[in-house]
């Protein structure tokens, strides 16, 4: 569900909702850091997801290619073959 969506179904505002997705991300990357140690896995599988904000990174401006949060993006993985578990991911 978009964003905007969430906002019409729920009848709450885009930045009360954004700020609980951020709350609740932090809450699961603590979680994860407690509970995600010494795993016995067999096989990962890696895989990237590509996107990008703002602009494609051939039409970024000299002074844009210096902020990293503008251009090309890119999320790497690894994902249990079995379990489905995603253990590591970087950003």
């Amino acid at each position: 569900m978009s964003l905007r969506a969430a906002t019409r179904v729920f009848a709450v505002h885009r930045t009360t909702i954004m700020k609980l997705l951020v709350r609740v991300g932090q809450r699961c990357d603590d979680i994860m850091r407690v509970t995600m140690r010494d795993l016995d896995l067999e096989q990962l599988q890696i895989d990237e997801l590509w996107t990008f904000c703002q602009k494609k990174q051939g039409k970024l401006t000299p002074t844009e290619k210096l902020d990293l949060s503008i251009g090309d993006q890119y999320c790497v993985f690894a994902i249990d073959r079995d379990t489905k578990l995603v253990p590591a991911w970087v950003l």
